[in-house]
Order: structure tokens, then C-alpha cells, then sequence
């Protein structure tokens, strides 16, 4: 295996361990606030700025940083430098950065629907909850599928 071939799928693992150990920081603030009516979100404003803070980070790591590493990945396995990737690597990125929009959606409404009560920014932001499972699980998936390839390839096998 060239040389070249290694920093993509290092480059993969490296954000996917990142994205990773950031979702952990969910453990020390409440995602409770994600979930809750429009009266209690506005009572709980403080929690609700802790956990979007937190969370506008993982977006950008799962939803920019994944995509763009699982692009640079999928070149080297397409062995084509002239951009083009596996399609089940493109379903992969278009999955990370659709749930990421969706996710960064919801969580500017809820973020503007914590300084007053406004029942249907915050209804709309839990609406836009299931697409972005949806998009970002199958972005997910695919990077997971990915992954004991990219190990190899950065072990040099």
C-alpha cells in the first residue's frame, strides 16, 4: 500500500474518535432540554445554552469534519484523484451533512425559543428531530461500515 493512502484513513479515524469522545461531553450537560415544551425550555435557558454549545460543536465535527474525511477516505478506495467516490461513501456524506443541517436547524430554534415561550419554533425543532436521525444515522452507519477498512489502510495493509 502507497504511503498516500494512509492520511485519508488516518484522517477518518482521527474525526470519527474525535465526534466520538465529543458526543461524551453529552454525559456532563443536560440533553434533557432538547426534548421538552416550549414553557419548560424557556424555565430550563441556561441548560439549554450549556447543551447547544455542546452540541453546535458535535454538528460541526459529525456533520463538516465526517463528511469531508469520509470524501478524502472514499477517493483513495475509488483509487481516482479526479474527485469521485464509492456511492455507498457519497450516501455516507450526503447522510452526515443533511442530519447535521437538520440537527443545526432544530437546534437554532430551540436556542431562540429559550428566551421566550414560543410553542411552535420549539414543535417545528422536534419535527425536524426525525429527519435528522434519519439523514445522520444513515451518514453514521456508513462511516461505522467504513471504518475496519480505514484500520487497515492506516496500519498499512
Amino acid at each position: 500500500m502507497e504511503p498516500s493512502a494512509r492520511g485519508p484513513a488516518r484522517f477518518l479515524l482521527g474525526t470519527f474518535a474525535i465526534t466520538l469522545a465529543w458526543a461524551g461531553l453529552f454525559l456532563t450537560v443536560d440533553p434533557g432540554v432538547q426534548g421538552v415544551d416550549a414553557e419548560e425550555l424557556v424555565a430550563r435557558a441556561g441548560d439549554a445554552r450549556a447543551f447547544f454549545t455542546v452540541d453546535v460543536v458535535f454538528v460541526v465535527l459529525y456533520a463538516v469534519a465526517g463528511p469531508i474525511a469520509l470524501w478524502t477516505y472514499g477517493r483513495t478506495l475509488a483509487g481516482d484523484s479526479n474527485g469521485h467516490v464509492l456511492a455507498w461513501l457519497a450516501i455516507g456524506v450526503v447522510g452526515l451533512a443533511a442530519g447535521g443541517a437538520f440537527d443545526l436547524a432544530e437546534n437554532v430554534l430551540l436556542l431562540a425559543a429559550s428566551s421566550h415561550v414560543h410553542e411552535f419554533a420549539v414543535d417545528l425543532a422536534h419535527a425536524l428531530a426525525y429527519p435528522k436521525y434519519a439523514f445522520g444515522g444513515a451518514g453514521f452507519l456508513v462511516a461505522l461500515i467504513a471504518l475496519p477498512g480505514a484500520v487497515r489502510r492506516a496500519r498499512g495493509r
